[in-house]
């Protein structure tokens, strides 16, 4: 298939939700075929083809020329049958789901965004010093053992700071959370 008559001449290959659905659609027929005549089983091809689009979502980036899209997806269902012949399918749910479950809908990012202003805000209110090695090491992404170098501290002095402004932390965000829908975002977010 060349450029011309591939479904998506010129896709700019972003990943944009629109375009995967367009490279879904232009190829479909093409994956199920080709996985039935592998596999034999209509409801396994079936798998298989849904397979082979997750994974090619997922490698988009590896594709480097648009052109070779066929050829790109073919191999991708060859090794998906190979995966569900094998009964290799079912990890590959579960990590489906997993991904799904991790990717933030937009009303979580503008509550997550709001969160992040809430503790910021909170992080003010903590002991000077839980409230700086708190900064240091979740924003500034510094180690303990920086932190404790910085500051003249033993290491051991600075795990305890962060250990007590976390828990300090959690109780006020709680307090001031609830059970609203920012407190049903923050619950999602994981607390080291």
């Amino acid at each position: 298939m060349s450029a011309q008559s591939s479904p998506l001449p010129g896709w700019p290959w972003g990943g944009r939700n629109d375009e995967f659905a367009a490279l879904f659609h232009g190829f479909h027929s093409l994956i199920l075929g080709l996985a039935y005549r592998r596999l034999g089983d209509y409801h396994l091809a079936q798998d298989a083809a849904q397979l082979t689009f997750i994974a090619a979502f997922r490698q988009l980036g590896s594709l480097r020329n648009p052109a070779a899209v066929r050829g790109w997806l073919c191999r991708i269902a060859v090794s998906q049958c190979g995966r569900v012949r094998r009964g290799e399918q079912r990890a590959a749910w579960v990590e489906l789901d997993e991904t799904c479950a991790a990717v933030p809908g937009p009303g979580d990012q503008l509550l997550q965004g709001e969160l992040a202003g809430l503790v910021l805000r909170l992080l003010d209110d903590l002991p000077r010093g839980q409230a700086e090695v708190l900064r240091r090491h979740y924003l500034g992404r510094e180690s303990t053992l920086v932190i404790a170098r910085a500051l003249h501290l033993p290491r051991t002095t600075v795990k305890k700071r962060l250990f007590d402004g976390r828990r300090l932390l959690r109780r006020r965000l709680d307090t001031y959370l609830g059970s609203g829908p920012l407190g049903r975002v923050a619950e999602r977010l994981p607390y080291p």
